[in-house]
């Protein structure tokens, strides 16, 4: 569904991205782990199209980024929550609904059903500036699934959250995966990237360093605690693993 060829991105002189490449399947969960400047945030603009890479291509489901087939079945989940605080939930999620890609016969369905996958039917007319954090960041998730994506692309959703928020945002995070969507996911967690994540990608100076799964032995299994041991180590000397 998401596919990163070789990809460089520079800023002058530095490489943000240094021929970065892999891939992420539908029903498949991939997490970005790396420290502050790392690459993560310029990973996410190349996959959603935010940036051209300078070298090497991104795809989604074939297409440009950039390009309206490959918008269309794209979510986006930013860590500063993107809705109007004067406006409803119900509100917020019709707009998004209704934006360019959408059939409008289908934008009442489609709200419907996005705040119902959230768990916010019962919240559903309250103004988003009354409610927690917690359920900020579930109607962020919903005005993203407005449109059924594909493709869900999450940087950091659980930040600031409390425990029983966390918990939530994951199980639906999981939820969707298990529904065939593909999702890229950044955190900085390491027992949320254990839990959640298929595989994760460790990024540092712009490079992967280290491809684990959580899953699979042949790649090796990470036990409880030890994604956080191998990414102390891999970060603090930069050296390369498979």
């Amino acid at each position: 569904m998401l596919s990163f060829r070789e990809v460089e991105v520079r800023y002058a002189e530095r490489r943000a991205l240094d021929r970065v490449s892999f891939d992420v399947a539908p029903g498949e969960i991939v997490g970005l782990l790396g420290p502050n400047g790392a690459g993560k945030s310029t990973a996410i603009a190349a996959a959603t199209g935010l940036l051209g890479p300078d070298a090497g291509t991104v795809r989604i489901n074939g297409a440009d980024p950039k390009s309206p087939r490959a918008r269309r079945p794209l979510g986006l989940v930013t860590q500063q929550i993107g809705l109007y605080e004067d406006l409803t939930v119900r509100q917020n999620i019709r707009l998004f609904a209704s934006l360019p890609g959408c059939e409008r016969r289908a934008i009442n369905a489609s709200m419907h059903r996005a705040i119902e996958r959230v768990g916010l039917a019962d919240r559903a007319t309250d103004r988003v500036g009354r409610l927690s954090l917690g359920l900020k960041r579930r109607a962020h998730i919903a005005a993203s699934l407005a449109h059924a994506p594909r493709l869900l692309v999450l940087d950091e959703p659980t930040a600031g959250l409390d425990p029983h928020a966390r918990a939530a945002v994951l199980e639906l995070v999981h939820q969707l995966a298990a529904d065939g969507v593909a999702v890229l996911f950044t955190t900085q967690l390491f027992d949320e990237a254990e839990r959640l994540c298929h595989r994760v990608l460790i990024l540092h100076g712009g490079r992967i360093i280290s491809e684990r799964s959580a899953r699979d032995e042949q790649l090796g299994e990470l036990k409880a605690g030890e994604l956080e041991r191998l990414f102390m180590q891999l970060t603090a000397n930069g050296s390369r693993s498979s």
